[in-house]
């Protein structure tokens, strides 16, 4: 039996089936980037404290504030690809900077 490819039409998911043995197969199934909470390949996001949305970071800012629930948080950069929530925003300047 050979490999199994199915698309759903109307859902952002594929699935696939291939044989490893006579009678085990193996189901992967991916998601497409809108089911994955709107991340686009390359985007930096962090994730609210407050309301745990995914909250896009521009490259090499200070700080962000979410959308969703207007809480405004300190960025640090352990490298230049990955952000980090590194505490709360409290005044006009953020810590360390």
């Amino acid at each position: 039996m050979r490999n199994k490819e199915t698309r759903a039409t109307n859902v952002n998911v594929i699935i696939i089936f291939l044989n490893v043995s006579a009678s085990d197969f193996l189901v992967l199934i991916f998601l497409k980037n809108s089911e994955l909470g709107g991340k686009r390949l390359g985007e930096i996001v962090v994730r609210c404290v407050n309301c745990q949305r995914r909250i896009p970071v521009e490259k090499g800012s200070k700080l962000v504030t979410c959308p969703y629930c207007n809480i405004t948080y300190r960025i640090s950069w352990p490298n230049p690809n990955q952000a980090k929530i590194r505490g709360l925003y409290w005044g006009e300047k953020p810590y360390g900077a």
